[in-house]
């Protein structure tokens, strides 16, 4: 394989671009083992999240049903494995280290030697420019793999390796390395064309292509979101608005709970977590974070969050539920989940902004939309339900639906306020409204 030789041959600075199913994480897994007995010192293994990296890498299992982290020969690791940090020593001093792009300040600071960027296009650049200095003083290397996703950050960064000096680049597409048969293949081509009208997902995930334009099913644009990245506020822009704190649960191993807060156009995540089985638990910490941010409002996703609320009860807290697939207010949409992406798109576009987090960003752009066509309900938006994505291999966009929660009704500011000071947030309502039949079915569902 050219990537492994080129590694052998002492090149420090690899962007290997591959399609899925292609072993990108098996074979860097074996190259920093390999690397580790050659060279004592620190590697790092980074994936977009640090939830991505503990169920990816950490607790993984490959294709073949052997888990990732045993390519680690037992014989040569030094003591119990760091099952919280998820690191561990070899017995001649070498460490290894799971971490997340989110999390990055987290190991500001060290001193690594070799680290794999995996998943690349979909992870904070900033990043590789943290560490590339402490790379380029210890004479390190550095692997960034990753299956395209349009003309981002890592299609910049493989084509400027393309013609550096001391950079390699390689491209490894299905219909090329043989990995996964022509037959299945084909059948991934014609079911992906049968679904979206066009094969242009799977010529990015399995040919590797950057030049894929996104589905003409696509809700929220990669320019709209682009926009809201990382965007700087004035405190003037957001500090009259209330503070609305939701909650996206999850009970299954593969999404993450999310707890977020929105006041008037500044948005920030406040805690995620790999899934969420102890409701007392995120209750308790809901509670302190309500207090700590002095919230207006707390919004949770009905799906998995009648736990949480029972417990919110009990504390006397007003939480409330909000049942997704309930009434729409506005006849334009379907349901409440279109409505709350229908207003979170609306406000977006009116000058919203969102952390630089690469997995909020890529959950905004996943999920399409389509306009009922027949019936009773046609003519209205409807959004690609969490199953409907699964069927097609995108991940659930629990960050993104923790921001759409926030649009779940309008809210009140406890604080009184002039009515110039808020007249230019559009989510404020100084009535309520909270008595019209549609949105009391979703607001009270649960109320007895």
């Amino acid at each position: 394989m050219p990537i492994l030789r080129a590694i052998d041959d002492g090149i420090n600075r690899v962007v290997w671009v591959a399609h899925r199913r292609s072993g990108k994480d098996k074979t860097c897994l074996n190259i920093i083992v390999k690397k580790m007995l050659q060279r004592v010192g620190a590697y790092f293994y980074v994936l977009p999240t640090f939830a991505q990296a503990k169920k990816i890498i950490w607790d993984g299992i490959d294709g073949d049903g052997k888990k990732f982290m045993r390519h680690f020969p037992a014989e040569l690791i030094d003591g119990r494995p760091n099952e919280t940090e998820m690191k561990l020593t070899l017995k001649n001093g070498s460490l290894f280290q799971l971490i997340g792009s989110d999390k990055i300040d987290s190991i500001i600071g060290t001193n690594p030697v070799g680290i794999v960027f995996s998943e690349y296009a979909i992870q904070d650049p900033k990043a590789w420019g943290y560490l590339r200095p402490i790379l380029a003083e210890n004479k390190g290397w550095a692997i960034f793999n990753g299956t395209p996703r349009g003309q981002n950050h890592f299609k910049q960064l493989y084509s400027s390796a393309l013609h550096e000096p001391g950079w390699f680049a390689q491209i490894n597409r299905a219909s090329e390395t043989g990995a996964i048969s022509k037959d299945i293949l084909e059948q991934e081509k014609r079911e992906i064309i049968e679904q979206f009208g066009s094969d242009a997902l799977f010529q990015q995930e399995y040919e590797c292509s950057f030049d894929v334009q996104m589905s003409i099913h696509q809700f929220i644009s990669s320019e709209i979101v682009n926009a809201a990245r990382g965007k700087a506020l004035a405190q003037s822009q957001y500090f009259y608005a209330p503070v609305i704190l939701s909650v996206d649960p999850s009970w299954t191993g593969k999404d993450e709970l999310v707890i977020a807060k929105r006041q008037g156009l500044a948005f920030t995540i406040l805690k995620t977590i790999p899934k969420n089985d102890d409701d007392s638990k995120i209750a308790s910490l809901l509670t302190q974070l309500e207090d700590e941010h002095d919230a207006d409002a707390v919004f949770i996703d009905l799906g998995y969050g009648q736990g949480i609320y029972s417990f919110g009860k009990s504390l006397q807290r007003n939480w409330q539920l909000v049942a997704f697939g309930s009434a729409s207010n506005n006849p334009q949409y379907l349901n409440k989940r279109a409505e709350m992406w229908g207003e979170m798109k609306k406000w977006l576009q009116e000058g919203g902004s969102i952390p630089n987090d690469p997995v909020l960003c890529d959950e905004l752009m996943t999920p399409e939309a389509y306009v009922i066509q027949t019936g009773i309900n046609a003519g209205k938006i409807q959004i690609e339900s969490k199953k409907h994505m699964n069927d097609r291999q995108a991940s659930s966009p629990n960050r993104a639906d923790a921001l759409a929660l926030t649009f779940a009704f309008p809210v009140k500011k406890k604080s009184n306020l002039t009515v110039s000071a808020r007249s230019s947030i559009s989510d404020y309502d100084p009535l309520g409204e909270f008595n019209q039949p549609a949105r009391k079915e979703a607001y009270d569902l649960l109320k007895l």
